[in-house]
């Protein structure tokens, strides 16, 4: 079962001198945590920045967002300052308080599709700004999968905007990856179903501001 968060930071320059010894620093495990997701740095930048949400075993929904900014490196030294910001609550895709089961229908059978649950899925970081992205809960006439998309100024350490995007009514989206451009706009790629639609592929965009 599940047994906490844990991350482990490795020296790179050791690593791509091939150096057979490799300086680590590991963090204690979290129960408290889900997956903790570090963000793909798109723009200069000597901090690493990472964000988790709750434990869904332990506290559901979801409405605290777990930042780590990391600085240093494992040989001279890592220093890890957190925060924690509010957000508007991430539910599990399949409308339950549990991890599982599947429930996103698809076309030409009845068999279901696992959405997954609401740990975050992706980040990315650019130009002081960060995107994370999760599996969550639409209700709209029924419930759907649907991805949720929530902005940071990290500089100012505010959520920016925190929501959920559906794609037509009956239709399951999840497991959103994300990236931005150099002028900010954000784009999400998901995989979408539907009973009348074989599994496939999805992509909108988010315009900065």
């Amino acid at each position: 079962g599940f047994c906490g968060v844990q991350t482990i930071i490795m020296e790179k320059s050791q690593m791509v001198a091939g150096d057979s010894s490799i300086s680590i620093f590991v963090t204690g495990a979290d129960l408290d945590r889900f997956t903790a997701r570090p963000a793909h740095s798109l723009s200069g930048t000597t901090t690493q920045w990472m964000a988790s949400v709750d434990n869904a075993t332990a506290v559901f929904p979801s409405t605290t967002l777990y930042l780590w900014e990391i600085t240093g490196t494992p040989e001279a030294g890592i220093v890890v300052a957190s925060s924690t910001l509010p957000i508007s609550g991430l539910s599990m895709p399949c409308d339950s308080d549990i991890l599982g089961p599947a429930c996103a229908e698809q076309g030409g059978t009845p068999d279901l599709v696992d959405s997954g649950d609401n740990r975050l899925l992706d980040a990315t970081w650019r130009d002081g700004e960060m995107w994370v992205s999760a599996n969550a809960l639409c209700e709209a006439v029924e419930s759907y999968a649907c991805p949720a998309l929530i902005q940071i100024d990290t500089d100012s350490l505010n959520v920016l905007q925190d929501f959920t995007i559906t794609f037509g009514a009956g239709a399951d989206a999840f497991y959103p990856a994300i990236r931005t451009d150099e002028d900010g706009n954000l784009v999400v790629v998901v995989s979408i179903s539907s009973p009348g639609e074989y599994v496939g592929a999805a992509v909108t965009g988010v315009l900065p501001g």
